[in-house]
């Protein structure tokens, strides 16, 4: 195992020793497949299709939300989209974001207290395919909505269920588009539009498994043969989900209402 920036092997796996993609090991396996500190669909590609109806001053303050190990937080300040905070709830992950990127401010806490650790007001706030694994939504938007100037704009990039995907029981999930519709203006946020990417989500992860199985010798070398198997297995299911109409993607654009 290489032991640049990991920690163990043990950081590989949850609590009850089964692999996942949370770990800093995880993470930064991925940011080896996409070639960049990337744990979101499409990579930079997405990024600029995201941003691309928002608005960009190098002067605005920006929120991360769920920002990994700081790769997309570090693009959009060399691309100058403003001054971004990236947070995360998991601390080897803004350790290793600290120690990677040096543009961005990066912070560890629950994305339901983030207006206890980070003071507004911010101009734009975004997660890229974190905002579906918080515990508490709705808690969440509140604290963001207070953390957001009136007027400033959310965009939350994420896996939509399509139908059949969600299972607790295999532990996957995905955003109901309904339940959003309902939750946003509870919490402070008028919905602007919804962009459909399901074509799009499809392409991105047949491109992944391809990666994947192109850079299985640097994987094992990273991690494990387990690891390998586990990473493959884990995103041709998806790819697998997204084939078969299960699995989905969008963006929702919403403002901070007065």
């Amino acid at each position: 195992m290489n032991t640049t920036d990991t920690r163990s092997i043990a950081s590989m796996t949850n609590d009850a020793g089964e692999y996942t993609m949370s770990s800093i090991t995880g993470k930064l396996v991925l940011a080896a497949i996409r070639e960049y500190d990337y744990a979101h669909a499409g990579e930079q590609e997405a990024i600029e299709r995201v941003f691309a109806s928002l608005p960009r001053h190098a002067e605005q303050r920006v929120l991360d939300i769920g920002c990994g190990i700081g790769g997309t937080a570090q693009y959009l300040c060399e691309q100058g989209w403003g001054q971004v905070v990236g947070v995360d709830i998991d601390a080897n992950n803004i350790a290793s974001a600290r120690s990677r990127h040096p543009l961005p401010t990066f912070e560890c806490c629950n994305a339901a207290y983030v207006d206890q650790h980070i003071a507004g007001p911010i101009d734009v706030i975004y997660s890229l395919n974190a905002y579906f694994l918080f515990a508490d939504q709705r808690a969440a938007l509140r604290a963001l909505r207070r953390c957001a100037r009136a007027g400033a704009q959310l965009a939350i990039f994420d896996y939509v269920d399509r139908g059949g995907y969600t299972d607790t029981e295999r532990d996957r999930s995905a955003l109901d588009l309904d339940v959003q519709a309902a939750l946003l203006p509870t919490t402070g946020w008028q919905i602007d539009r919804v962009e459909t990417l399901d074509a799009e989500y499809l392409r991105w992860y047949k491109e992944l498994v391809a990666k994947i199985e192109h850079k299985r010798a640097q994987i094992v070398a990273m991690a494990s043969e387990g690891f390998y198997d586990y990473v493959w297995s884990r995103y041709a299911e998806t790819r697998d989900d997204a084939r078969a109409g299960r699995l989905g993607g969008a963006t929702i654009y919403a403002t901070a209402e007065a």
